[in-house]
């Protein structure tokens, strides 16, 4: 397995599937290329994991406790209260943000914020403003995923709702918000673009002013991953009938398949794996989402792995949540 592969810690929603259970949603995080797994008490929130470390969040009133964990030992680190009802999280190196309602109405936004969790004593601060008067987002408003850079120099917190949306860059460095956009449905970022999605279009625009530089046709997005050089995207899609996996250059929108799967076929299809892939090293697995791929009562899951520059596809190369 690619050493960059091997160092990812990754964390799913996935349903409890052991004898007895329920069939709740519980959230799993592990370190890829170990036997390194934790499944968090029932009544967290997964929110992020990177680094060995998983934050999960449990909801209450006045805000949420987030509870910081090593993957590997399971052991609890530090905690952390909040004001926020925290339902979203990234980890960028040692510093954690998050993000979610003011309030359990969920009619009030709180903002994100933010902790150096590399600090002994780990303290919670605000990066941007809540977002007034919600209901210009119309119905069914909610804090988006945070979104970072394959550098991690930038963030994007989204919020919206069925009638719009909003979109704030933050620069994880000064943590200042460095631009705001509207209306768009991110997938992937960079440090300067990023990657949307309307209808049957998928686009790249500018991060700051929201100017398109090109667009295609998909008829589905699933997912992205994104060239830490910024030269382009791995994207997994769905069109005519059928998943492709291709190369889009940043700079021109040209196209190159690297792996095309009918849905129609008699062979299950494989689907690119974000939370576990680099730019050169894709790994696929048998669902869309991880969480739909783990099984709680086994743990792994099958996955391959492709390499970007020689095409070779080497399937059930490893096992997620297994050595």
């Amino acid at each position: 397995m690619p050493v960059e592969v091997r160092q990812r810690t990754w964390i799913a929603e996935a349903i409890d599937a052991t004898p007895g259970s329920d069939g709740r949603s519980v959230a799993v995080a592990g370190i890829e290329g170990t036997t390194a797994r934790s499944i968090l008490p029932a009544g967290e929130l997964g929110l992020a994991a990177d680094g060995g470390l998983v934050v999960s969040a449990v909801i209450g009133d006045g805000g949420s406790q987030l509870l910081i964990r090593d993957v590997e030992s399971g052991r609890l680190l530090t905690t952390l209260r909040t004001p926020v009802l925290a339902t979203r999280g990234l980890l960028v190196g040692r510093r954690l943000f998050w993000t979610g309602p003011g309030d359990p109405s969920r009619t009030v936004d709180a903002g994100v914020w933010t902790a150096d969790l590399a600090t002994p004593a780990p303290a919670p601060s605000a990066v941007t403003d809540p977002v007034a008067e919600l209901s210009r987002f119309g119905a069914n408003v909610e804090r988006g995923p945070l979104l970072g850079s394959p550098s991690g120099r930038t963030l994007m917190a989204t919020i919206g709702g069925l009638s719009a949306r909003r979109l704030e860059i933050v620069d994880v460095a000064s943590l200042t918000v460095r631009s705001a956009l509207d209306d768009l449905v991110p997938i992937a970022i960079t440090d300067d673009r990023v990657l949307t999605v309307a209808g049957r279009t998928m686009a790249l625009q500018d991060l700051t002013t929201g100017r398109r530089i090109w667009s295609l046709r998909a008829d589905l997005v699933y997912s992205a991953v994104a060239d830490p050089s910024g030269r382009g995207f791995v994207v997994g899609i769905d069109l005519d009938g059928r998943y492709l996996i291709e190369e889009v250059s940043t700079s021109t929108g040209s196209v190159r398949r690297i792996l095309a799967q009918d849905h129609r076929g008699a062979s299950a299809v494989s689907y690119l794996c974000p939370e576990l892939s680099s730019f050169d090293h894709l790994v696929l697995v048998p669902e869309p989402a991880l969480g739909e791929a783990l099984g709680v009562a086994v743990g792994t899951a099958r996955a391959s792995v492709f390499e970007r520059a020689t095409g070779r596809l080497q399937r059930n190369a490893f096992k997620v949540g297994g050595s």
